[in-house]
């Protein structure tokens, strides 16, 4: 633990180096000492966790090696171009992700020969506003995550394919060696033709799925950020889409969606 003292107020940053790093402004002495707790991360209630229960919870949970792997498929009633459009907003990210404090998008770019497709529209962001299904975009963005005194930076290479899929890979953080998170939108008539008439018809699935290797300096705060993360995801993703669309009537009934999870799975798996 290393602890610096100079004017202004008491705060926790989480360093590169894997120490937890306190500074006090009031006088310039210097000390080191050993630090064992960790932060409080709230965990998912059982309402909460009962709520995003549309595959078990063995389902939901996996892990490969050092590799630990989250999956939940919804079905929501929104269209595909309404997911993908508040996934793609990744600058809006601290308005409902869990964790993230802030959002600085550093650069964007179309996969080569996509922006000549889409003409000239002059879209303030064109990975989410015109074009066509399937053009691509890839974005590089910093994001700053943490909870209460605990903080921690890292950078995100996303590829947006318009209204089918966002794909965000991070690697080299203190919290972790590996992280990728994969949305993918498909509409009912994708998963069965006879689903286009059961309920809503402007409704969609969506799949989530969080690949996790923790760092090996801090396996614990690691897995533990990731398992609280995972738990809210898709709960903080359906609060946002009501706050952006407004609530909208889930008329398909549970035995039809609960029927289709595992076509929608493996069509999920069949695309990785």
């Amino acid at each position: 633990m290393l602890i610096t003292f100079s004017p202004s107020a008491f705060r926790l940053t989480f360093q590169r180096s894997s120490l937890y790093c306190f500074k006090y402004r009031s006088c310039s002495t210097s000390q080191t000492r050993t630090f064992f707790s960790l932060p409080s991360f709230p965990r998912s209630t059982t309402q909460d966790l009962s709520t995003a229960n549309n595959l078990t919870a063995s389902d939901r949970y996996s892990k490969r090696g050092e590799l630990l792997i989250y999956k939940e498929t919804n079905r929501l009633p929104y269209t595909k171009k309404q997911l993908y459009a508040v996934i793609a907003d990744v600058e809006k990210y601290p308005h409902f992700v869990p964790y993230c404090l802030r959002s600085n998008l550093l650069s964007s770019r179309a996969l080569e020969g996509h922006e000549n497709k889409r003409g000239q529209d002059h879209e303030p962001k064109p990975w989410i506003h015109g074009g066509y299904s399937g053009e691509t975009h890839f974005l590089e963005s910093e994001f700053v995550i943490g909870y209460k005194t605990f903080e921690e930076r890292y950078t995100s290479h996303v590829e947006c394919r318009k209204w089918e899929m966002i794909k965000a890979t991070a690697t080299h953080s203190s919290l972790f060696k590996h992280l990728t998170s994969t949305w993918k939108f498909r509409s009912p008539q994708e998963i069965s033709p006879k689903q286009s008439l059961a309920g809503n018809p402007e409704s969609s699935y969506v799949s989530l799925q969080l690949a996790f290797t923790p760092s090996p300096s801090q396996p614990t705060v690691g897995e533990f950020f990731w398992k609280s993360t995972s738990e809210r995801m898709v709960l903080a993703f359906e609060s946002r889409l009501e706050q952006v669309y407004g609530k909208q009537t889930n008329e398909f009934s549970h035995q039809s969606q609960g029927s289709l999870n595992k076509s929608v799975t493996e069509l999920y798996a069949q695309h990785q």
